[in-house]
């Protein structure tokens, strides 16, 4: 028979039901995903070369409670029996790391393994999350639980440390980020919005400061034709694929008209649109999508309002911001790909062009302080 993991709650909350409470059993799957994690970190650590787990590596693994005894709440997890050969060794060695990591927890002067990613870290904290203040949390492992076995118990202050120690974790390998969306979804405790970048795509998930909690319900609630600049610190995941919002510490509503409407109506104008010249075209769905790519990393990047949009009778297309003393416009040409901006002194009556460049990112620090820059 393979080994099994009890998990043994005690004290608050688990005396006074006798048991396991149900509102705690969404919580309980932390545990599981803890395994995953753990089991992930393990075959890197095995496999430094690699950034991906085998195909299979997670969904072989299917950890169950198969029993929940008297007492306070006694759970018994079970599964590994049912993994493949070739991929048991990671999540038997999981079972056992898990225990040595929630000692590590309630250690006082708390340090991570090397081998242990921050997404583990995490996994840790919430697996504590079943712990309140005076109950424990007893693990151990054996393949017949009636015998003693080896166990680590921890309480409520192992849970306090492990958050502390991710969140300085978190804070010290991250890096500035700026997104710009639309706020869809708040959620509390802990604070954080789902923020959707683009139409069509799905919400992405920044844990806000508290201090923001007021202006996310604003902006949350506002109408949904402006957007909202998010500032924060970001991490990149282990595996290279994407990062981690840490925290938001920035939310400023930024206007202007829609792009992706707007570049939708420019490409349905009809071949000769411009009276005086049958010749005028239309700009073409590709050149319009990459125009909308260029323009959303200009907004992330200096966190400038939208522009608004104007077809050429060339199949170019030009952006606009006005401000009370400048006016800033960017053409994007065809043939070749180029931007060029204008910035015109309204009082002065003085235009100065930038450069001619292949992308709009090389425009980035010469748009800097016409379009107002991070903030």
């Amino acid at each position: 028979m393979s080994e099994q993991l009890e998990l043994y709650l005690k004290g608050g909350r688990y005396d006074a039901v006798e048991g396991l409470p149900l509102e705690l059993l969404p919580t309980l799957r932390h545990v599981g995903e803890l395994l995953h994690s753990v089991a992930r970190d393990l075959y890197f650590a095995e496999h430094p070369d690699r950034h991906r787990v085998p195909m299979g590596f997670e969904s072989s693994f299917t950890p169950a409670l198969t029993q929940l005894t008297g007492g306070s709440a006694s759970c018994v997890v079970s599964g590994w029996d049912r993994v493949p050969e070739r991929q048991r060794h990671f999540h038997e060695a999981a079972r056992g790391e898990l225990m040595s990591l929630l000692a590590v927890a309630a250690d006082p002067a708390l340090v991570w393994p090397e081998w242990c990613s921050p997404e583990s870290q995490r996994a840790i904290v919430e697996s504590l999350s079943l712990l309140e203040e005076g109950e424990t949390l007893r693990c151990r492992t054996g393949a017949d639980l009636k015998e003693p076995g080896p166990a680590v118990t921890v309480g409520f202050s192992a849970r306090v440390n492990a958050q502390r120690a991710v969140a300085r974790g978190r804070v010290e390998g991250s890096t500035p980020f700026s997104l710009v969306g639309r706020i869809v979804r708040l959620e509390k405790e802990p604070w954080a919005i789902g923020l959707k970048l683009r139409e069509g795509d799905r919400p992405v998930r920044v844990p806000i400061d508290e201090s923001l909690i007021v202006s996310a319900q604003g902006e949350f609630q506002a109408n949904a034709e402006h957007l909202t600049l998010v500032r924060g610190l970001a991490r990149p995941l282990r595996q290279g694929a994407g990062r981690q919002y840490v925290v938001a510490h920035s939310l400023e509503r930024i206007g202007g008209p829609a792009i992706g409407a707007r570049l939708k109506e420019l490409v349905e104008l009809p071949v000769g649109w411009f009276d005086e010249e049958p010749e005028s075209k239309p700009p073409s769905r590709a050149f319009a999508r990459d125009i909308e790519r260029q323009l959303w990393a200009l907004i992330e990047t200096l966190g400038c309002p939208r522009p608004s949009l104007f077809p050429t009778p060339e199949g170019c297309v030009e952006a606009l911001w006005r401000h009370p003393t400048t006016t800033v416009t960017l053409l994007f040409g065809l043939y070749p790909r180029t931007v060029q901006a204008t910035v015109v002194d309204l009082a002065a009556g003085v235009a100065v062009d930038s450069p001619d460049v292949p992308t709009l990112a090389a425009l980035h620090g010469w748009l800097t302080p016409h379009l107002g820059g991070p903030r």
